[in-house]
């Protein structure tokens, strides 16, 4: 039923439900379908085991998370999204997101782990809080940067032997998908980058993309009438769409600012980069 739900998620969002309904608690089939779907293991140099270990390990981690907006439910519906989104884009549309085994690595375990161990509040709460993940990154995208943090220690540990550029090409697909980050995500980028290792405009310019294709898919999840937000009530829904407006949100995960970005105009940026991908999976929104 899984394996039969996932191919389906290719050609349609309607069926990422069924998926989440598949699955249960699951998480880790799914995630080593769509890096397996993606990722040529031997051109990688990584081995499959190696990988399989480390997808079961952030698996084990969303099945004990007690906050249910942050467990599994939500990642199955994400990395269903997501692989829709991804089949339905042409090669040149796949190329503006990874262009390497690796980078296709990445860019699945941040759709898989970008919710990882999370705290259960939103950025701006940790840091009204002053919370202790907060304080530890200097209060700059503190959800994310945990969860590159977990994820990266998790590769050590399973033995996934990953570059400098990839460690930096996954923290920036990762930090890209805080739609509240101020300057923009490609500044930030960026600058971070250039700081930690010899990492290339091209480069960036992938994570970033990569970075703002996982928060649209973030945002049908938590909007569409598929998958994990099916089961919400109509007032959970409205919570999840944060202390933003859908339109703020997606116009920040473009890098600009929400009171001069409609929504209209976000999307159209969002398909320049995209070309290939259908306006109605996006238009009712």
């Amino acid at each position: 039923p899984i394996l039969k739900a996932l191919v389906a998620c290719e050609s349609s969002l309607a069926n990422v439900t069924p998926l989440v309904e598949a699955c249960g608690p699951n998480t880790a089939e799914v995630a080593m379908y769509c890096i397996k779907r993606f990722v040529d293991f031997k051109e990688l140099g990584i081995s499959e085991a190696s990988v399989s270990q480390l997808v079961e390990r952030i698996s084990a981690l969303y099945a004990a998370q007690s906050k249910p907006l942050y467990g599994p439910a939500r990642v199955l519906s994400a990395l269903g999204t997501t692989l829709h989104i991804v089949c339905s884009i042409d090669q040149l549309g796949r190329e503006s997101i990874a262009s390497t085994p690796s980078e296709w690595l990445m860019v699945w375990l941040a759709a898989f782990a970008m919710d990882v161990d999370h705290p259960g509040l939103p950025n701006d709460l940790l840091r009204n809080k002053k919370s202790f993940i907060s304080t530890l990154y200097s209060d700059k995208s503190p959800a994310e940067r945990h969860a590159v943090a977990v994820t990266l220690q998790l590769c050590r540990e399973c033995k996934v032997s990953t570059s400098p550029e990839t460690n930096v090409f996954f923290s920036n697909v990762v930090v890209s998908t805080d739609g509240q980050m101020r300057p923009s995500i490609e500044e930030v980028a960026r600058v971070r980058t250039a700081e930690i290792v010899n990492f290339s405009r091209q480069q960036s310019d992938r994570a970033i993309a990569a970075g703002m294709l996982l928060k649209m898919v973030d945002m049908v999840v938590l909007t569409s009438d598929h998958g994990f937000s099916k089961s919400l009530k109509s007032h959970q829904r409205l919570a999840l769409a944060d202390e933003k407006t859908l339109t703020d949100k997606l116009a920040l995960a473009i890098g600009g600012p929400a009171e001069v970005c409609t929504y209209q105009e976000a999307l159209d940026t969002f398909l320049r980069i995209f070309p290939s991908l259908p306006r109605t999976a996006f238009q009712s929104k």
